[in-house]
């Protein structure tokens, strides 16, 4: 994902394990701590939608880091939200995203089967999964080595 006016450095600072700057820079981003859409949307998703999701998750994963609890539910909240913003017709240009986005928030908490059930309910969703794309993903870093985890992403067939 990427943001013009911030979101690449949020990223970069992320990366580079310096929560409270990337903090700093996602919360000066009112376009999307502020933005707001009317219920139920009923069109594809727009890119302002999918940068909200994203910039929700990125916010939860770094609050999580940084032991806020509290901070962390509420981003989860927001996320759950705005999944639930489009009806079913529209529902399948989702593909898994927001359970996935809300079980990196729960990895990052170490509510490992939390995270697992999202991501069940992601790969429900349609989102395709396999070791290859966790390797890349270092929020589930925390859960490499926990059997429900590795069961799911184990390749099947």
């Amino acid at each position: 994902f990427h943001f013009i006016d911030g979101g690449s450095q949020a990223i970069i600072f992320y990366l580079l394990g310096q929560w409270e700057n990337a903090k700093e820079v996602l919360l000066g981003m009112s376009k999307y701590s502020e933005a707001t859409f009317d219920q139920p949307l009923d069109s594809f998703p727009t890119q302002l939608y999918w940068e909200k999701l994203y910039y929700h998750s990125l916010l939860g994963c770094i609050y999580a880091k940084l032991g806020s609890h509290e901070e962390s539910e509420w981003q989860i909240q927001k996320l759950e939200e705005l999944s639930n913003l489009y009806d079913a017709k529209h529902a399948i240009f989702h593909r898994g995203i927001a359970p996935y986005l809300i079980a990196r928030i729960y990895a990052n908490l170490g509510e490992k089967e939390i995270a697992v059930e999202y991501l069940r309910k992601s790969v429900e969703e349609g989102r395709l999964f396999g070791w290859w794309w966790f390797s890349f993903d270092l929020d589930f870093t925390s859960l490499k080595g926990y059997p429900p985890f590795e069961e799911l992403i184990k390749p099947k067939g």
